[in-house]
């Protein structure tokens, strides 16, 4: 039974099936569209495009051209999902009710907002893990060592689905708005809240604020890695040699 202000309506697990389908979709296209922004990097650096790039291009605007680019591909790509949901919200129970007028149907509620929520938060987390690919690219010259160093990076959306049962079990709990404020798990986490059971909205736009600072900062340390790491080859950098890029 699910309480909102108009009063309780019954469902038969609607909304739990919905937010696991969302935070799904989040989960698996964030490392896939953050992968894409690595290995274009890898890619320019094996085949030394890199070398003529940088002969041209600062290496700032470089690397938000191809973060926003991939962006601008997940971001088509998600419009497209979008519609088609809000179409078959619209009128899949209209045509279910034409073909099979005696079927029993569970109603079934997909609001825009929430959609516009998957959108906005997949930017965010997107603009997030791309920057931290990003610097993974230019750290290494082999798909073998950017597959082990982008293993941290993925560790925070692994933890973000361990951490699901917490905001399934109570969305409202100290340690589910905590969790769901921490930048690298609010793409998920606060995703599954709204979807469960609408948060505060100044909850969600602290998450979205600190989603977007965190965000700037990464992208200010990935481009001083980038700017050296971009032309390096050999062997993998080790973590001192990364601190020292940050301060050339």
């Amino acid at each position: 039974v699910k309480v909102t202000e108009q009063g309780e309506t019954e469902e038969r697990g609607q909304t739990i099936l919905t937010a696991i389908v969302l935070v799904m979709v989040l989960y698996l296209s964030l490392p896939v569209y953050g992968g894409a922004t690595m290995r274009s990097i890898l890619e320019e650096k094996t085949t030394h495009v890199i070398e003529i790039l940088m002969a041209s291009v600062r290496p700032f605007p470089l690397l938000a051209g191809k973060i926003l680019g991939v962006a601008a591909v997940g971001f088509t790509q998600f419009l497209i999902w979008t519609i088609a949901a809000g179409l078959l919200a619209g009128y899949g129970p209209t045509l279910a009710a034409a073909l099979r007028p005696d079927a029993t149907r569970t109603p079934w509620n997909l609001p825009t907002t929430l959609l516009l929520y998957l959108l906005v938060f997949f930017l965010a987390g997107y603009f997030l893990y791309a920057t931290l690919f990003a610097a993974v690219g230019a750290m290494v010259s082999s798909e073998e060592d950017a597959q082990q160093i982008a293993l941290p990076v993925m560790l925070p959306l692994l933890m973000s689905v361990v951490l699901l049962t917490v905001i399934l079990r109570n969305p409202s709990s100290t340690l589910s708005v905590v969790l769901s404020l921490i930048p690298f798990f609010s793409p998920v986490l606060m995703l599954l809240r709204i979807a469960i059971q609408m948060p505060p909205l100044w909850q969600i736009a602290v998450s979205l604020l600190l989603l977007v600072v965190t965000t700037l900062g990464l992208v200010y340390v990935s481009t001083r890695i980038y700017r050296v790491g971009a032309l390096m080859y050999g062997k993998r950098p080790s973590l001192a040699e990364v601190l020292r890029w940050l301060r050339y």
